[in-house]
């Protein structure tokens, strides 16, 4: 079928991309595994985590990464901030310190 397309079209199909030699170079090779144990620590990490503070003070990782990322991405990727970023950034700083006020007050009674 897909012969009878191509003669249909009048053109030689294109050709495959070529496949990257990611064994054949040792840099490569390195950074792949680099980034998997990278992973595997960030996954122990998480449930580690989530195990410790429990899951509302999980859900609150995001947010705060989001707000440490941004900076990061600003001074080293050139990135240009949104406008309400403060806003934001202040929004979650606020509802992080009320988490943890309210967490030790309940902890204490």
């Amino acid at each position: 079928m897909f012969d009878q397309i191509v003669a249909a079209l009048g053109s030689d199909p294109p050709a495959p991309p070529p496949v990257a030699r990611l064994w054949d170079q040792r840099l490569l090779l390195s950074l792949t595994a680099l980034n998997i144990l990278a992973f595997a620590l960030q996954f122990v990490a998480h449930f580690r985590l989530q195990y410790t503070a429990g899951p509302v003070y999980l859900s609150q990782i995001g947010s705060v990464a989001a707000a440490v990322g941004t900076p990061v991405a600003v001074l080293f990727l050139g990135e240009t901030l949104l406008e309400g970023f403060a806003v934001a950034l202040l929004l979650i700083v606020g509802g992080a310190l009320l988490f943890q006020v309210a967490g030790r007050r309940a902890s204490r009674s």
